[in-house]
């Protein structure tokens, strides 16, 4: 079984945006019970940090794939969506763990997992539904 989109809704980058923004937002929803009850208000600010920073890693990389896939260079679409989407909460770790303080912390660092990997397979069921609608259609056959 295929998991499909309404077709209508993901042709744009925009309506992908906003896909992925209401997702993410639900998944932030779903992870603030967790976070008070772990660490109080303040693991609620530093979960909205690194949600937002997954965020715009993915908006950054639909917006780049986008762009190269407009102009048939997929290939490099490909690419650059993988750096970005990996490449910025990579460095955000990198940052959390030698800058110490809160950010530090190992549910902090769960957290950007959390949002990292929501975000990820939200932005590749996008990417793949939107790739299905690119692709060219099969020819006829002309013994019809």
């Amino acid at each position: 079984m295929h998991f499909r989109l309404k077709r209508d809704l993901i042709r744009t980058p925009l309506r992908q945006i906003g896909v992925l923004t209401a997702a993410m937002l639900s998944i932030f929803a779903a992870a603030i019970p967790f976070g008070w009850w772990l660490r109080g208000p303040e693991m609620l600010g530093i979960a909205g940090v690194l949600a937002g920073l997954c965020y715009a890693a993915a908006v950054m990389a639909l917006l780049g794939e986008s762009y190269f896939s407009a102009r048939r260079l997929t290939l490099w679409g490909m690419c650059w969506s993988m750096s970005i989407r990996t490449g910025v909460p990579l460095l955000a770790v990198m940052m959390m763990k030698v800058g110490g303080g809160p950010f530090a912390e190992t549910p902090a660092i769960c957290y950007l997992l959390v949002f990292y990997f929501g975000a990820l397979a939200i932005q590749v069921a996008l990417s793949y539904c939107a790739a299905d609608d690119r692709r060219p259609a099969a020819p006829r056959n002309p013994s019809e």
